[in-house]
């Protein structure tokens, strides 16, 4: 790698190392002909991100995930009021799960990441949305009688759709809780 700057007083010549790994810079450069060689580390680059799968608008999981691609590797800085257990993040994609959240709106947030160069990404803002109650079938924001509809309609199946406690079945359980949660909304 030749990185000359151009114009005096300065001319830079140096060479990549490859023990130092993907996106960091360890060059040796001279100012003049003759004059010692110094070091020069680090990356001034900050990592690109952008958003690859946004949380659906309107959710029954408690645990919505968001996806979003990084041009480097670092530590996630996440804003507004959420958190996940993923501190770190890999080049490329990360898919974080957000932590059990009680059903309510959640505004638009954002995130960062910091390299190892300590350089701070520009933010990703994660949209808004919604999580609604489990048993709010239709995600209407609202547990009534269109949710017992359709528990009725999926009742004895393995649909995803009517299975309110996540058990993988549709039976007098999830009913339960439909009852419990009619009247509820976000």
């Amino acid at each position: 790698l030749d990185l000359r700057a151009p114009g005096p007083p300065f001319t830079a010549f140096g060479r990549v190392r490859p023990p130092h790994g993907p996106g960091s810079l360890c060059s040796q450069w001279t100012n003049r002909p003759g004059m010692p060689i110094l070091p020069v580390l680090g990356d001034p680059t900050p990592p690109t991100l952008s958003q690859i799968t946004p949380p659906p608008s309107v959710t029954r999981d408690p645990t919505p995930s968001y996806t979003f691609s990084s041009t480097d590797a670092g530590t996630l800085t996440l804003s507004g009021g959420c958190t996940t257990a993923t501190t770190s993040v890999s080049q490329g994609n990360t898919t974080l799960t957000l932590s059990p959240l009680t059903p309510a709106p959640y505004p638009s947030r954002t995130l960062r990441v910091t390299d190892s160069s300590s350089n701070q990404s520009s933010p990703l803002s994660i949209p808004s949305f919604t999580v609604t109650y489990p048993s709010d079938l239709n995600l209407d924001r609202s547990v009534n009688v269109l949710d017992f509809s359709l528990m009725k309609t999926y009742y004895g199946t393995t649909n995803s759709q009517g299975d309110v406690n996540f058990d993988g079945s549709v039976n007098v359980l999830d009913f339960g809780i439909l009852k419990a949660e009619y009247g509820q909304s976000v």
